[in-house]
């Protein structure tokens, strides 16, 4: 049992494992207003530690949690047992290499009980580490965890998941049935396509409701397809004594969900042989397999057949048959024929086996269609292959699926497909994923042949992503810094970057971005502006350009005084110079003497670029200055000049 166990920890932590170390397998439940998960590493090790990430509504990711197991002296407080303390801490206290070979001789074996009380029992899973509950889900209708898992600081696997209000694990108990023999009760029943944990529920007749008799839980394996096995057994049922059964099937949280339909049975004590049970037929053309199931008390076996289910059964063998199959060939096509089995012991013929219909027709298939070709158009998937020229052709089936391998495959058309090609439409959004196409060909008898060859299909990608939003910007003398929302999608390639020059837009990077920053440095576009982002994919969509930002670049940067050129022109002096600046507004003359060192605005505010200074005083030494301004006041001063006037 525990080895079953062990198997089932290391299948259910692989399960859609990432390509990270040590992966994680995460489940969860809804349960009222709350939201339960849980999660099983690959490798288990109480130093692990997770951050629990939430996304509500696609709004911003947010850390809402970081577990670790519940610490050894809090456990020991809390008054646990030394076995349930050893199975989360078993190297605990280990200070010599016999002790820590014996925690790891002891670490495999309770592998087994950690992993089923993990499953049944939610508060050891939080004492793990590896269970958490979340209380705010009231105004969510989508949401998605992200779950860290960290060892020493350091990230080994993450693993997420996205539900919502209504999400909810399917699951279903098929089918349970019941045999009574001389042992007691067999209930077999549906376990699913998983391992699985049930309840065994019983009522006798003289009492008013059902009542669990099993102790622990029943853990079942995953079994193979069309297998029935015994799965439990009632011995305490008396003899003539009349019971119902039901089973009930447990979540990964321990609780019972999934409730079978009842089966009444009385128990007697047979003295005769038991009927057969697995009598089935394999029908072809030109003969007929009857098989059943081996029994090592019979001395030999009977065949019966009728052509009416109530009728008079003819006995086929002269001898009795001691293999487990019979083989008929005396038959007619396309009529019902019955068929039952019995068993000669020492105790005689058993009771018959139950009836089984059989039909046989004509099963000869046509060829299988070849040359299976495709092409793809936007949401089309256009199919064509070689017409199966036979006369008994009827028509044509396209099967569909995710998985080459897959055993089932999806019909595409419940009608018949008269011709040799199909469209098959398919929403635009399907892009991302690959299908696989195959296709059958039918008789007028409705036989179907081997299938063509296999095509591996992507429908071209369409659908751009979201448009991003600017969150926020910083305006420098030299460069405005832009940052927005990450945009998530799962064939995301990156960014572009936009202004509006008039009607036209213009991008400005010249290099796809793979951040969500960019610097715009050295613009020319100053001013008021328009500024986009969009966000494009691997396949070149880009996304709409709806969303803007007006943004208006700070100017920070004085104008700049190319050249200053003194002259004396008659009594007066006259100053010249060029400015470098897109927005120069105006300047101001500055003048001083030995006489008099303050310097004085000669000029006041002047637009232009050129100045006359009058009324100078004969041979005195004058020093001037030039200050420069643009339209948002930036400034710039010039270098003093010294002047010798002689006139």
């Amino acid at each position: 049992m525990i080895k079953i166990i062990v198997s089932l920890f290391f299948i259910l932590s692989f399960i859609n494992a990432n390509e990270v170390s040590n992966n994680i397998g995460l489940f969860f439940k809804i349960k009222e207003n709350k939201v339960q998960l849980k999660w099983i590493p690959q490798k288990y090790s109480n130093l692990n530690t997770y951050k629990i990430y939430k996304t509500a509504n696609n709004e911003k990711e947010k850390l809402i949690s970081t577990v670790k197991a519940k610490a050894f002296k809090e456990l020991k407080k809390d008054g646990f047992s030394e076995d349930y303390i050893f199975s989360i801490y078993p190297f605990k206290n280990v200070k010599s290499i016999d002790e820590q070979l014996k925690a790891t001789l002891a670490q495999k074996s309770i592998s087994g009980f950690r992993i089923l009380r993990f499953m049944q029992d939610n508060e050891y899973a939080k004492n793990l580490g590896q269970f958490y509950e979340d209380n705010e889900i009231k105004s969510l209708e989508v949401y998605k965890y992200r779950i860290e898992l960290f060892q020493n600081d350091k990230l080994l696997s993450q693993k997420e998941i996205t539900i919502n209000k209504n999400s909810k694990p399917f699951d279903s108990i098929a089918w349970l049935d019941a045999e009574v023999d001389n042992m007691g009760v067999k209930l077999f029943w549906d376990n699913g396509r998983e391992e699985s944990f049930f309840n065994i529920y019983r009522k006798l007749d003289n009492e008013s409701r059902f009542r669990r008799i099993n102790k622990n839980s029943i853990y079942v394996p995953m079994l193979e397809e069309g297998r029935k096995k015994e799965l439990f057994l009632d011995t305490t049922l008396k003899e003539n004594q009349n019971a119902s059964y039901k089973i009930r099937k447990l979540d990964f949280f321990g609780e019972e969900l999934f409730e079978s339909q009842t089966v009444k049975v009385k128990r007697t004590i047979n003295r005769k042989a038991k009927p057969l049970s697995n009598v089935s037929v394999y029908n072809t053309d030109t003969k007929k397999t009857i098989k059943w199931e081996k029994r090592k008390d019979a001395l030999g076996f009977n065949i019966y057949n009728n052509q009416q289910y109530n009728g008079k059964y003819k006995k086929l063998n002269k001898k009795l048959v001691k293999k487990n199959y019979y083989i008929h060939r005396d038959f007619k096509i396309n009529e019902n024929s019955y068929y039952y089995v019995t068993a000669v012991t020492m105790h005689g013929e058993s009771a018959p086996s139950r009836k089984i219909l059989s039909y046989a027709r004509d099963v000869s298939a046509p060829k299988a269609p070849k040359n299976l070709k495709f092409s793809t158009k936007e949401g089309k998937v256009i199919l064509s292959w070689d017409e199966v020229k036979e006369k008994s052709s009827l028509a044509y089936k396209v099967y569909v699926s995710m998985q080459k391998d897959q055993k089932e495959w999806s019909l595409i058309e419940k009608n018949d497909i008269k011709t040799n090609s199909y469209t098959h439409i398919k929403p635009k959004a399907h892009s991302r994923f690959y299908y696989y196409y195959k296709v059958t060909a039918i008789d007028k008898k409705r036989n179907e042949s081997p299938s063509s060859n296999i095509v591996k299909v992507k429908l071209p990608d369409v659908i751009a992503p979201n448009q991003p939003s600017i969150k926020k910007y910083k305006t420098y003398a030299e460069k405005i810094v832009f940052d927005w929302q990450e945009v998530y999608d799962y064939d995301l390639s990156h960014y572009n970057i936009y202004t509006q020059d008039g009607k036209n837009l213009i991008k400005l990077n010249k290099k796809p971005l793979k951040v969500t920053y960019f610097e715009l440095k050295n613009s020319k576009y100053n001013g008021l502006r328009k500024y986009i982002v969009t966000a494009v994919d691997k396949s070149g969509n880009e996304s709409l350009k709806e969303k803007h930002m007006l943004i208006k670049s700070l100017d920070l940067i004085a104008p700049k005084i190319e050249k200053i050129n003194y002259s004396l022109k008659g009594k007066n002096l006259e100053i010249n110079f060029t400015v470098n600046d897109k927005d120069y507004n105006g300047f101001e003359v500055f003048r001083s003497s030995l006489e008099n060192p303050k310097y004085t605005n000669v000029s006041g505010f002047k637009e232009g670029t050129s100045y006359i200074n009058k009324s100078l005083s004969s041979n005195r030494k004058y020093f001037y200055f030039i200050k420069v301004y643009d339209k948002v006041g930036n400034v710039r001063k010039s270098d003093i000049k010294e002047i010798l006037w002689r006139k």
